[in-house]
């Protein structure tokens, strides 16, 4: 990669948080990391604006619903994509990230392959390169 491609990870959990970061660095990303809704949005209102966000919904207010929604609804922010890390895999639950305008959707526990995989294809739809719609890991 010429430049290093930003990806926020948002996530209360500081040992996932850890482990992804280490991981996408070790793959040549910038990481920005987020430990609550309203850190997360504090850091895309600081003018970062990132290839793609790794979300999970499980958080204390606002949840990663309520975020991705908030996304997906701000003109600023609607064209990032938004790929949601969780433990909730029900079917309700995908279909609800994915109507509230998630991109992907990837299952707690995953291997690092299946996460890299996504956001090299996230980041480079977001630099125009591919084009996916609604992708399930």
């Amino acid at each position: 990669m010429d430049k290093a491609k930003q990806i926020l990870v948002i996530d209360d959990d500081p040992d996932l948080l850890q482990l992804i970061t280490y991981n996408l660095k070790k793959q040549g990303y910038e990481t920005l990391t987020a430990q609550s809704g309203l850190q997360a949005i504090w850091e895309m209102t600081r003018q970062n604006r990132p290839e793609c966000i790794l979300l999970d919904i499980m958080m204390p207010s606002p949840n990663g619903y309520e975020i991705c929604d908030y996304l997906k609804s701000s003109e600023d922010f609607r064209e990032i994509p938004v790929i949601i890390v969780s433990a909730r895999a029900t079917g309700e639950d995908i279909e609800t990230a994915f109507h509230l305008g998630a991109d992907a959707y990837l299952p707690k526990p995953f291997s690092m392959d299946q996460l890299f995989t996504l956001v090299n294809r996230y980041s480079k739809q977001r630099s125009g390169e591919i084009r996916f719609q609604n992708q399930r890991a």
